[in-house]
């Protein structure tokens, strides 16, 4: 997020940051990256979450970072704090 400060221009994290439709919130919170830069080879949030789960599994959009296995994706069940792998949109 940027935040302009009189005579000071930068990056700054917003802790506990709560994540739009269609990002990803990183483990510490700090911050909340695009869907599309999750799992894309490199690492976007501080704290390197976003590149944590295998192609194979399901990383959760918002609350605590969790990666779940696909068997596990649209089962009924939530899996995820938020759901997420229960309401899976079209990206």
């Amino acid at each position: 997020m940027e935040i302009p400060i009189r005579g000071i221009v930068g990056t700054y994290y917003v802790i506990g940051a709560t994540c739009a439709q269609g990002q990803f919130q990183c483990a510490d919170g700090s911050k909340c990256i695009a869907r599309t830069l999750f799992q894309n080879g490199n690492v976007d949030c501080p704290d390197g979450s976003d590149e944590e789960c295998t192609t194979s599994q399901f990383a959760c959009k918002c609350g605590a970072v969790r990666c779940v296995a696909e068997k596990f994706v649209m089962d009924g069940n939530w899996d995820c704090e938020d759901g997420s792998d229960e309401f899976i949109e079209n990206e």
